[in-house]
């Protein structure tokens, strides 16, 4: 008894069926094409959550110093600087393979979220929560 592919049509032998999520069977190209798209569309999502975590470093960085954490505000400001750095490059021209993948509204989050990222990072690297700080204390 032979089983056709689910993808292709092709006619496949016991021993050359494999199966998909959804229990159909394929053949190992088709398989193959498939877990590729997968991954393409994971990859995508990790450029959008770059973003998003280049935002939640960078307001970690921004509070860093108006909760008196030291050195360690510079390592959020550094990680934020890294993430949005990788989310910009992700959704740049030419990283058609990945974005693709990802909606207008995705594209457009992701691009925000890195900038404001390294917005916040900006101003932490100035001294503005350091201003904050003083003000809240009543010395500035």
């Amino acid at each position: 008894m032979e089983t056709t592919c689910s993808g292709c049509g092709k006619g496949l032998a016991q021993a050359e069926i494999l199966y998909t999520a959804d229990a159909r069977p394929v053949c190992a190209a088709c398989s193959a094409q498939a877990d590729l798209l997968e991954t393409d569309k994971r990859a995508a999502g990790n450029i959008v959550k770059a973003g998003w975590a280049a935002l939640g470093a960078g307001a970690l960085a921004f509070v860093g110093p108006i909760a008196l954490l030291g050195i360690i505000t510079y390592f959020f400001v550094a990680s934020s600087v890294i993430g949005a750095v990788f989310a910009i490059q992700g959704l740049a021209r030419g990283n058609e393979r990945f974005t693709q993948h990802l909606s207008q509204g995705q594209r457009v989050r992701g691009h925000v979220c890195a900038v404001g990222g390294m917005i916040l990072s900006a101003l932490t690297l100035l001294g503005v929560p350091g201003l904050i700080a003083l003000r809240m204390l009543g010395r500035g």
